[in-house]
């Protein structure tokens, strides 16, 4: 059985050094190598890799994050030089980790892990996936949104609120909105503190609130820095009470 590999790393001597090592096994096909999350999101969407190898600190986004934007990640092996990360997180979880530098043995014993792994089954794999995500993601500053045929990074700080739409949600920004195929439920877990959900279908960003007036039924309406006019529910409303006093 053979297995396709992606390698994402931003420092041009590691994914050499990578492809260097991983050319000695036979079954293992580097299907391309990615200096940055956004390109790696989208090659991993349409060549579906078996497994990656994966750094977790790389500028404007983490590995964690792009994790976190796939709704079925390959297997992953860790590839970093923070041990916080990688050894405290994922040595219950993870396929493996690389802890920088390291040498060629101690790689070919995670791609060991990674095959044998493979070959039992990739639905068991992917649950631990989820599992490190949620183990190793920090609250997000960054959100990577599709527009078109390519990528972009929101920060979360010019978020000014959230609308549910279905299996979306739409992001409301002062200059511009985007769609995130993702649930409200999920999206709020990921969001800083200063994130409310205020409604079923609304996330509001505290920071963002102009003026908040009495509504019937002990609901607020909240009017957001961009003008929007949010109405709470009688839940949300008491969040919004609590958090402020």
């Amino acid at each position: 059985m053979n297995f396709r590999c992606l390698i994402i790393d931003d420092e041009p001597l590691a994914r050499d050094l990578l492809v260097e090592y991983i050319s000695d096994e036979q079954d293992i096909e580097v299907i391309g190598t990615c200096s940055n999350p956004k390109d790696a999101y989208q090659i991993i969407l349409e060549e579906r890799p078996d497994f990656i190898l994966l750094d977790i600190q790389m500028p404007e986004m983490t590995g964690f994050e792009l994790l976190d934007q796939l709704d079925a990640p390959p297997a992953v092996i860790f590839c970093t030089a923070f041990d916080e990360y990688a050894i405290k997180a994922f040595e219950e979880n993870a396929v493996d980790y690389l802890l920088k530098p390291f040498d060629q043995l101690r790689f070919k014993k995670a791609i060991s892990k990674v095959r044998e792994q493979l070959t039992s089954g990739i639905s068991t794999q992917q649950e631990k996936i989820k599992n490190i995500v949620k183990a190793g993601l920090q609250k997000a500053d960054r959100l990577l949104v599709r527009k078109g045929d390519y990528l972009e990074i929101v920060r979360v700080a010019d978020i000014i609120w959230i609308e549910a739409m279905e299996d979306y949600v739409q992001l409301h920004t002062n200059k511009s909105k985007h769609l995130l195929l993702k649930r409200m439920g999920d999206l709020i877990q990921r969001l800083p503190d200063e994130f409310i959900r205020v409604h079923r279908s609304s996330i509001v960003n505290l920071n963002a609130i102009s003026k908040v007036h009495p509504w019937s039924s002990g609901r607020f309406l909240l009017i957001m820095r961009n003008g929007a006019e949010i109405e709470t529910s009688k839940s949300g409303a008491k969040t919004l009470r609590d958090l402020t006093g």
